[in-house]
Parts: structure tokens; sequence; C-alpha cells
């Protein structure tokens, strides 16, 4: 029997998932209802309070505040418009390119499309399926030039502005290989956490 291109792919990532125990039938996340989702559900209907603000919002980002230690937590109608804002946050738009690993969720191409920016794909490690800062570096080298501290695409001219990690099935990125290229090569960060929210990794932060 014939295996396309596809197939191939597919059944390698089966075999990496199940080397990391995370191969399974099920979905990545079944939501998970009892009989308070109900309640606080008319609760916010009878308080008017059912879009942008409330209560129950309101405590949400605290309770993610202090479960993160992070100084900040905003609330987004989802995943996608988090990470749109926290580009938007950091100018990134026209003649723009971001760095996004080629095994993702759609979530990070289009926030980047949508301010205007290209999406530019680079490789993933086959053990933790995560940025492959090795060949990251090298690439970096051999298909970019810098300018005034900036780095360009050789190809596209287009400044290279990000780079977006996803920290996929739970799996963490190499985010202190990914913070030393980023001071090396001047790229501001963006993490796709959406799947990585009750892991926690020790980094060293590059002095600025």
């Amino acid at each position: 029997m014939k295996i396309n291109s596809q197939e191939k792919i597919v059944n390698e990532l089966l075999k990496i998932l199940s080397e990391l125990n995370l191969e399974r039938k099920k979905g990545i996340h079944e939501p998970y209802f009892n009989k308070k989702e109900s309640i606080y559900v008319q609760k916010s209907i009878n308080s008017t309070y059912v879009s942008t603000v409330g209560g129950f919002i309101k405590k949400f980002e605290n309770e993610i505040k202090n479960f993160t230690k992070s100084k900040y937590a905003v609330a987004t109608v989802n995943g996608t418009s988090a990470l749109h804002i926290a580009m938007m946050t950091l100018g990134i738009g026209p003649n723009h390119e971001v760095l996004i690993p080629n095994l993702n969720y759609i979530g990070s191409s289009n926030a980047t499309i949508y301010c205007g920016a290209s999406p530019h794909f680079i490789d993933v490690d086959s053990k933790y399926l995560g940025i492959d800062t090795n060949k990251l570096r090298d690439y970096l080298k051999k298909n970019t030039f810098t300018k005034s501290k900036q780095t360009f695409n050789k190809q596209t001219l287009k400044k290279i502005v990000a780079i977006a990690p996803t920290h996929i099935f739970g799996q963490p990125s190499k985010m202190n290989e990914i913070l030393d290229i980023s001071k090396e090569f001047n790229f501001k960060i963006v993490e796709d956490a959406a799947e990585f929210l009750e892991v926690f990794i020790n980094i060293n932060i590059p002095e600025q």
C-alpha cells in the first residue's frame, strides 16, 4: 500500500505523542460541566452582564493572575484574539514577519495576518515538537541580514520582528534558547500557551 506524505507525517506525530504518553483517542480538551455552570450562567443573565464585563470575568482574571503569578491578566474572547492584541501592542504590522513553528494551531498565523504582517514558518524538533532552536540559529544566519540592529529576511526584505513559540500538547518549548536567539536577533516574543496553562518552566531572562 502506498503511503502519501500526509500519512507519513501523521504516523510520525503519533509515534512522538506515544513516546510522550500523549497519544489517546479522545480530544485534546474535553469540556467538563457540572451543575454549577448552569447556575453561574443564569446568574450572569440575571445580572445583565453577559458581554465584556461583569463579576465572573473579573474573578476569572484574578484567579488566572494568581495561578500564573502574573502582574496582570486580561480575558479575551479566545486565544487568537489574545495573540492579536499582544502583537498589536508590540507594533507588529505591514512589512513585518513573525517566526512561527510549522507544527501549530492556526491562531498565531491568523493573528499575524490580522496585523498586516506575514507568518514565517520555521522547523520544530522531533522530540518535543517545539521550535528547533539549533536549526533556527543556523537558518537565521544563512537567510537573514542585520541593519541598524534589526533582522531582515534576505528573500523578502521584510523585517523579522517577533517569534511566536507554541507550547504544543503541554510540552515546553526551549525558552532559554529562544530568549537567547531573540536577544541576538532583536526579536519580540509572543508565547502561545493555550495548551500550557498548568505547566511551569524555569527560564533565565537575559539582561536588556
